[in-house]
């Protein structure tokens, strides 16, 4: 008789942790253009013909995962257990067919969403002992459009006036903005709280 000890039960809440692939391209500010974007040739200004007016140069272009909890907790409505050539599964179903991605692995349950923070912390390298009064995120973790950040170079030094604007970085002075000139290996929300 076969015998499957499963960590939840139907109806129990849980924590669901995903991934999702951003592209991380490793940059540096254009030595021909100086991070201007363009270049001034008998008497013209022409976009640069190294970056093609971005003022930035890809050194390197690598797909990463990006692992995050959802906040809210999602009810376990049945439990499946399949064997076959290439091994036993278990899988949970969350929210009937509400939830998109229906059938879950085991590892990708929590109980609270400390635990399931903790291991998408871990999953992302990120440091869960590091003292800061602030919350500093890579580079390829994407803010939220719009709200104004602080990115921190590859010196250490902290530049404000900054937004994600939902395709590059931008550096804002008022109103008007322009694709920022920074290498930016980090960033935090302006606002603390965030």
């Amino acid at each position: 008789m076969l015998s499957v000890e499963n960590k939840y039960d139907v109806d129990q809440k849980v924590f669901v942790i995903s991934h999702r692939k951003v592209h991380k391209d490793t940059t540096k500010t254009c030595d021909v253009c100086l991070g201007e974007g363009n270049i001034k040739y008998r008497g013209y200004t022409m976009p640069c013909p190294k970056c093609c007016g971005k003022g930035r140069v890809v050194l390197e272009k690598k797909d990463i995962k990006i692992y995050s909890v959802d906040e809210n907790p999602h009810t376990i409505t049945s439990v499946r257990f399949s064997v076959s050539r290439q091994g036993q599964v278990l899988r949970y179903r969350i929210d009937g067919n509400k939830f998109d991605n229906k059938n879950v692995e085991e590892e990708r349950l929590f109980s609270t969403y400390d635990e399931a923070l903790k291991k998408c912390d871990k999953l992302n390298n990120i440091d869960v002992n590091q003292k800061t009064d602030y919350i500093w995120h890579d580079y390829y973790c994407i803010p939220i459009t719009g709200e104004n950040i602080i990115v921190k170079d590859v010196f250490g030094k902290e530049w404000d006036n900054h937004r994600w604007n939902g395709s590059c970085y931008y550096e804002y002075c008022e109103t008007f903005g322009k694709p920022s000139r920074v290498d930016i290996v980090s960033w935090r929300y302006a606002e603390e709280g965030k």
